[in-house]
């Protein structure tokens, strides 16, 4: 895989997080898990 392929794979994932509130999710982002841990 390209790296180009990557990030653009890895932009469709985000614009389908925001597309969810945070709490009718069931899963967490690593984003949102390292500001809960304070990182």
């Amino acid at each position: 895989m390209s790296d180009a392929k990557v990030q653009q794979l890895k932009a469709d994932v985000q614009t389908l997080l925001q597309r969810v509130p945070s709490h009718e999710r069931k899963w967490i982002t690593p984003t949102e898990l390292a500001q809960r841990a304070g990182v």
